[in-house]
C-alpha cells in the first residue's frame, strides 16, 4: 500500500489534489488541521474500499472532519477576538471571526460537491436519505457557527464599550428595531454620566416620533379608519364619535360601515348609532360610498369604518381605490393594535401605507406586553401618531397622542419584563451581519 500526503490552504483544494494525482478510487486515511492550511494523507491500493473512496461513507468521514475543523476554528477565533481590542465597533477580530467560519462553510461544501458525482446509482432511496441527513447538519452547523459568533460579537462590543451595550440592551429590551437601536447609541456622551445619556436617547428617540399635534376628528371632515381586522377601528370610531357628540351634538355627526364581510360588524355601529342618536349608513358595495357620502353632505363630521381584509383579497384593494377617488377628500387614519407581533404591524403598513394616511391610532396599550415594535414603525416611515386608544371604556380610554407619553409608557412596561439575552443577543448578531446605516442627525 502506497500513502501519500497532500497539502493544501483548504480541504477543496487537498480533495482536488487527490483526485488529480490518484484518481476517483483514491481512499482517504486521514486529516488533520495544520499550519497554513490541511494535510490529507491518500492511498491508492486494492485492499481498500476504494468503492466508498469518494462515496457517501468517504463523504461522511470528510464531513465529520471538516465539522470538528469548523469548530476549532471557531474556538480559536473566540480566543483571537477576545485578546483583540480596537476602537472600530466592527474591529479585525470580529472580521477574522467572520472568514474562519466562510472558509470553514466553504471547505464544508466542498466536500459534499466533490463526492456528489461519483455515488452509485443504486438505492436511490438510500442516497436521497443521506443527502438529507447531511444537508440538515450542514444547516445545524450553520446556524451554530452564527449563534457562535453572535456570542463573541457581543462579547467584544461589551468589552469596548460597556455603556453603549447597556443601552443597546434596555433599547433592545424596549421592543425597538435593532436598526433604530444603532442610531440612538450613537449620540452618547464618551464622558458623561449613564443617567445623562438615558435621558439623551430618550429624548433623541421622542423626536424621532411624529405626532398630529390636534384633535383631527374634533376639526370635522370624512375619516376612513382602516386596517387589520381585531386593530379596534369600530371601538375606536365609537369613542371618538362620542366625543364629538359630547361636545358639539349628534345632529352633526354621521357614521357609515362598509364591513359587510364580518359576522355582526354593521349591527355595532347601528347600535352605537342609536345610543348616540346619529345617522348611520351601511354601504354593502363599495362602489356605492361616493353616493351615500354624497347623502351625508350637510353633516360636518363623517367616521367610515372599513373592512379589515386580507392583503390577497381583491375587495381590499377595491375598498382603498375607492376611498381614495371618493370626493370630497377621504383621509385615512391607519389603526394598529400594539399586541400584534413587529410582523404583523409591518405587513398592515405594508398592506395599508398607499392610502391617503394622514395619521395612526395604536390601541391596545393597556394589553400590550411592548410597544417598540409600533414605535420603531411610525418612527422609521415618519407616520404621525394622532391618537392613543388603551381601554374598552367609551369615550374615556382615548387621547391625543404625545411622544414623551408614549416613551415613557413603553420604559415603564420594558420594566416589568424579564430579560431575554439569547433574543438581544441574536438580533445584534443579524444587525452586524447588514450593512450598518450611518447614525441619523439629531438635534441636542
Amino acid at each position: 500500500m502506497k500513502i501519500k500526503r497532500y497539502f493544501a490552504s483548504d480541504m477543496r483544494q487537498a480533495m482536488k489534489l487527490v483526485k488529480d494525482d490518484l484518481g476517483d478510487d483514491a481512499a482517504i486515511l486521514s486529516q488533520r488541521s495544520v499550519t497554513g492550511g490541511v494535510e490529507v494523507s491518500a492511498s491508492l491500493d486494492a485492499n481498500l474500499p476504494r468503492s466508498d473512496a469518494f462515496g457517501p461513507s468517504g463523504h461522511r468521514a470528510t464531513l465529520d472532519n471538516a465539522l470538528a475543523e469548523a469548530r476549532k476554528k471557531v474556538s480559536v477565533a473566540e480566543r483571537g477576538g477576545a485578546a483583540t481590542q480596537s476602537s472600530d465597533q466592527f474591529g479585525a477580530s470580529d472580521v477574522a471571526s467572520e472568514a474562519a467560519v466562510k472558509r470553514t462553510l466553504e471547505s464544508i461544501q466542498s466536500a459534499r460537491s466533490t463526492a456528489a458525482p461519483s455515488r452509485p446509482s443504486g438505492n436511490a432511496r438510500g442516497q436521497q436519505q443521506t443527502l438529507e441527513s447531511m444537508r440538515d447538519e450542514l444547516n445545524d452547523m450553520k446556524a451554530l457557527l452564527q449563534q457562535q459568533l453572535g456570542g463573541v460579537a457581543w462579547g467584544q462590543f461589551v468589552d469596548r464599550t460597556p455603556q453603549q451595550a447597556m443601552f443597546w440592551r434596555r433599547l433592545s429590551g424596549m421592543g425597538l428595531s435593532s436598526t433604530l437601536c444603532n442610531q440612538l447609541i450613537k449620540i452618547i456622551e464618551p464622558q458623561a454620566s449613564a443617567a445623562h445619556n438615558w435621558r439623551r436617547i430618550l429624548a433623541a428617540l421622542a423626536r424621532q416620533l411624529s405626532t398630529t399635534q390636534k384633535n383631527l376628528v374634533m376639526e370635522g371632515g370624512i375619516f376612513a379608519f382602516i386596517g387589520p381586522t381585531g386593530s379596534g377601528k369600530t371601538t375606536t370610531i365609537g369613542k371618538l364619535a362620542t366625543q364629538y357628540v359630547l361636545e358639539h351634538g349628534p345632529e352633526q355627526v354621521a357614521l357609515v360601515t362598509t364591513d359587510c364581510y364580518r359576522v355582526g360588524a354593521s349591527e355595532q355601529v347601528k347600535a352605537l348609532g342609536r345610543i348616540l342618536n346619529v345617522t348611520v349608513r351601511v354601504v354593502d358595495d363599495p362602489r356605492r360610498l361616493q353616493e351615500t357620502v354624497d347623502s351625508l353632505s350637510g353633516k360636518s363630521l363623517v367616521l367610515i369604518d372599513t373592512a379589515g381584509l386580507n392583503h390577497q383579497d381583491p375587495n381590499l384593494q377595491l375598498q382603498l381605490s375607492v376611498l381614495h377617488e371618493v370626493r370630497p377628500m377621504v383621509r385615512s387614519l391607519l389603526v394598529l393594535a400594539c399586541t400584534s407581533q413587529q410582523q404583523v404591524i409591518r405587513a398592515a403598513y405594508h398592506t395599508y401605507g398607499k392610502a391617503r394616511l394622514v395619521g395612526t391610532v395604536l390601541t391596545k396599550l393597556d394589553e400590550a406586553s411592548s410597544l417598540g415594535e409600533a414605535i420603531s414603525l411610525v418612527a422609521e416611515h415618519g407616520l404621525p401618531v394622532s391618537y392613543l386608544a388603551d381601554g374598552q371604556r367609551i369615550p374615556e380610554d382615548v387621547c391625543l397622542a404625545k411622544a414623551h407619553n408614549l416613551i415613557s409608557r413603553a420604559v415603564a412596561i420594558s420594566e416589568q419584563l424579564p430579560e431575554d439575552d439569547e433574543k438581544m443577543i441574536n438580533e445584534f448578531a443579524v444587525s452586524q451581519r447588514r450593512d450598518f446605516q450611518p447614525a441619523a442627525r439629531y438635534v441636542s
